[in-house]
């Protein structure tokens, strides 16, 4: 699928604000969206946050505009669960989550982690008569699972399309900020 507009112009401009992931440029991150029944307006969203700033003991992560439940947050190679805690609560801006890391990123290593949230938003994740619609901004490389017997026809950019079992799995690599807009329509049980 080859998309339009990625200069963010044009009628996909207001789409551009609706999500926004920022991230410190040290921390790059690989997002698997699963996308679950349309009508809960709900996705599961995994992680994989990679720190290698020397001496780092936490992260400040996922300011979104919508709301969200984080399941878990664990180190990639396993353990027991990171501790995270809000902030920039009931201040202005964006709410976020901090996690802190079991000890210190030693110099020229790395600390990576998973985290599992759950977020719903009836603007950015819907489905009406025709098509369903998923919206979402990142700078990071995506993976999106449709729901189970869906196909995507338009894609803002160029995403691989991959078939798993009864679901579609679109790809795109990471690189600059952009909204990734997906239309999909239901093809039988």
């Amino acid at each position: 699928m080859t998309g339009r507009n990625r200069d963010g112009g044009g009628p996909l401009r207001v789409f551009s604000v609706l999500l926004l992931l920022l991230l410190p440029a040290a921390a790059p991150a690989v997002v698997h969206v699963d996308l679950g029944n349309p009508a809960d307006h709900s996705w599961t969203v995994t992680y994989t946050f990679a720190d290698g700033s020397e001496g780092s003991e936490s992260m400040e992560i996922l300011p979104y505009d919508f709301d969200i439940r984080i399941v878990s947050v664990k180190p990639e190679k396993g353990g027991q669960s990171l501790r995270y805690e809000p902030i920039n609560e009931k201040k202005e801006g964006k709410p976020k989550f901090v996690v802190h890391y079991p000890s210190p990123v030693p110099k020229d290593g790395r600390f990576r982690f998973r985290v599992v949230a759950v977020m719903t938003d009836a603007n950015s994740y819907f489905e009406d008569t025709a098509k369903l619609t998923f919206l979402y901004q990142t700078a990071h490389e995506v993976n999106v699972s449709l729901p189970a017997n869906y196909f995507p026809f338009f894609s803002d950019e160029p995403m691989e399309l991959k078939r798993e079992k009864n679901r579609v799995v679109l790809t795109s690599e990471g690189g600059k900020r952009r909204p990734v807009v997906i239309f999909a329509v239901a093809c039988g049980e």
